[in-house]
């Protein structure tokens, strides 16, 4: 097992690469296109019409008793969703990112390991956009955020180590399985219902709480929820034990990473 202080210190001195590699995967989505860096605003801004729309006006849906506003379980809605676009977007591209890299794979020198923490950032990025938008709707429709706003980086943070640690996981399995890849695009749809993504975790039955519980994402979300929107925020035992568990992932990640990689240019 690495050192994970030595992980740290080597991809510290390899940022230049992670920063070059993320810039690139970030202006590839959208080049050629017309409208260019403007569809990283429209995009959420067209979702979360969208979403406004459909759950609200069509379905007349209310967030309990906590939100009253069509406007309000947009938002709610929204925050949700793009938590796990964050997480989606990577698990989906995670399992065919060494075999789209091979040109990597064959330099002995090329640090392999940065290549998920590249599709994390990019991945991020999208994510901040979205964010951005999402707050500035909050502005308009609540006014000042409560002072709980303050723990939204806390909040969501380790969602980015949870992240980063299946995505080394499935980056190197990938290689070997490439069935991993379909796999992904089931598994996402099935993470979407059973994540508080559409109804608040109090709307569950008591009994069937701890199931949804043992999706990490429903801690992330439901607090991540709580700190914009004034509840009681990252005090939940299931965040504490997410947070817990995310960095052992993210090291056991790394590890498996690390130890499959002197097979790769062998399987490609």
């Amino acid at each position: 097992m690495p050192n994970p202080f030595a992980y740290i210190n080597e991809t510290w001195r390899h940022r230049h690469i992670i920063r070059q590699l993320t810039r690139r995967q970030i202006e590839s989505v959208h080049r050629g296109s017309i409208l260019g860096w403007c569809w990283w605003l429209l995009n959420p801004l067209l979702m979360l019409a969208i979403y406004t729309f459909v759950f609200s006006v069509v379905f007349k849906l209310r967030w309990g008793s906590m939100g009253q506003s069509r406007m309000d379980f947009a938002l709610r809605l929204f925050a949700g969703l793009t938590l796990l676009n964050l997480l989606s977007e990577c698990i989906i591209q995670a399992p065919m990112l060494i075999a789209r890299n091979t040109t990597y794979v064959k330099r002995i020198v090329f640090p392999l390991h940065v290549l998920p923490i590249v599709l994390l950032f990019a991945a991020l990025f999208r994510f901040a956009v979205s964010m951005a938008v999402l707050m500035i709707f909050f502005l308009i429709v609540h006014g000042l955020p409560p002072w709980t706003l303050i723990q939204l980086p806390l909040a969501i943070a380790p969602l980015l180590l949870l992240t980063l640690g299946i995505c080394w996981i499935l980056a190197s399995l990938g290689v070997f399985l490439q069935d991993l890849s379909q796999l992904m695009t089931v598994i996402v749809p099935i993470l979407t219902f059973i994540s508080p993504i559409f109804y608040p975790v109090e709307a569950i039955p008591q009994p069937y709480r701890l199931v949804i519980y043992l999706n990490p994402l429903s801690s992330i979300i439901q607090c991540t929820r709580d700190s914009m929107f004034g509840g009681p925020g990252i005090t939940s035992w299931p965040w504490i034990i997410t947070a817990l568990l995310s960095p052992l992932i993210a090291w056991a990640g790394y590890s498996l990473f690390n130890r499959m990689r002197s097979s790769f240019a062998d399987v490609l």
